[in-house]
């Protein structure tokens, strides 16, 4: 091999030193070395790209070796985009994704089903090892009838913690949920399912109940004997706490309301007691006591109605240390001795525009 003929191929006729590699039976490096030695700086990978790749070249590779476009990418260290478009400049006519190729000739449903199903290899391992495009070996498994497996459902290696052997026992023998056994083996939910629907494993509807009689009974003597909580019962028993609540409810154990959350700082907690002293006695309004207490005229009118407060319509509040406006006072009030007054006095409290209306109101 000569310097001058490795210049020649890669300044005059613009070839990579992947392609002039390959022609001179030599590696990319040894190319690069000889480009150095000639003083030649090697183009950058964006110009590599854009090298003009033989036509014969491209007709040896797609179209007598029946290699796709992915794979001459791969060989001579170029996007499959820029395959194409030498292909398309070369005139060489292009084949439909996933089409017979000699590549995929040699993937029969023997072939395919020993690698992909018995041998656990993926799709990109299949393509590269007979050189041909993902797609391609996905079309043949699809038209030969082969599962194909998801993302989640790869080779499983020998030490695999999600095996079939280990799933069937804690699934079917111990009668585990699926999120318990993910919580078991520290994986997802969706891992177990997708593992059981690989292995063949028939998926219970809902969950069913446990294999073990004996557990409801055990839960519910936890939860009612020893008024432990539904997460500690779970964490005692290594069942969930959703399935600690099924169990309860199937053996007619009521559940205890969960324990109130601790609140704020800054907030006081409302009490039959206080409501009945702030709304009712001193008739404050809902914005009134909220202040006083704390937090929002949504959460006192909340407390009001769990502690089975009645609350005043709007507009029906008295003002604090007033009588009530009603129509004997208004009469004796209007209609008295002093009905020339312009305002009318109320206690010790100068209402002369709300008595009127209220005058007015009552005819």
């Amino acid at each position: 091999m000569s310097a001058e003929l490795v210049v020649e191929l890669y300044v005059t006729q613009r070839l990579s030193s992947v392609v002039i590699a390959e022609r001179l039976g030599i590696s990319p490096r040894a190319v690069c070395e000889q480009l150095h030695r000639a003083g030649i700086t090697p183009r950058g990978a964006r110009s590599t790209r854009r090298a003009l790749l033989p036509p014969e070249l491209l007709v040896e590779l797609y179209v007598d070796r029946g290699l796709s476009s992915d794979a001459i990418a791969r060989q001579v260290g170029c996007s499959s985009q820029a395959v194409r478009e030498q292909l398309r400049r070369s005139a060489i006519p292009l084949r439909p994704p996933g089409t017979w190729s000699p590549a995929t000739a040699a993937l029969t449903p023997e072939v395919l089903g020993d690698l992909y199903g018995r041998q656990g290899l993926a799709m990109a391992e299949i393509a590269t090892r007979f050189g041909c495009s993902v797609s391609g070996v996905r079309k043949l498994l699809l038209r030969y009838g082969i599962p194909v497996r998801s993302k989640l459902g790869k080779r499983v290696r020998p030490d695999d913690p999600l095996s079939a052997d280990v799933l069937r026992r804690l699934y079917v023998d111990e009668g585990l949920t699926i999120a318990e056994v993910a919580r078991r083996l520290d994986t997802s939910y969706d891992k177990v399912a997708l593992r059981l629907h690989r292995y063949g494993v028939p998926v219970r509807p809902g969950g069913r109940e446990p294999a073990d009689p004996k557990l409801g009974e055990t839960v519910a003597e936890l939860y009612v004997g020893r008024g432990l909580s539904v997460d500690e019962v779970g964490q005692r028993v290594g069942i969930s706490a959703q399935r600690v609540r099924k169990l309860l409810r199937a053996a007619g154990v009521a559940l205890r309301p969960p324990p109130p959350r601790p609140l704020p700082p800054g907030l006081e907690p409302l009490t039959r007691e206080l409501l009945v002293e702030l709304y009712v006695e001193r008739r404050l309004s809902l914005a009134e006591v909220a202040e006083r207490v704390g937090g929002s005229a949504s959460r006192v009118s909340a407390a009001l109605d769990r502690h089975g407060i009645p609350r005043r319509p709007r507009g029906s509040r008295s003002l604090p240390g007033l009588q009530p406006l009603t129509r004997e006072v208004l009469i004796e009030l209007y209609l008295g001795d002093d009905r020339s007054t312009p305002e009318t006095r109320h206690g010790s409290f100068t209402v002369p525009s709300f008595v009127s209306s209220r005058v007015l109101a009552l005819g």
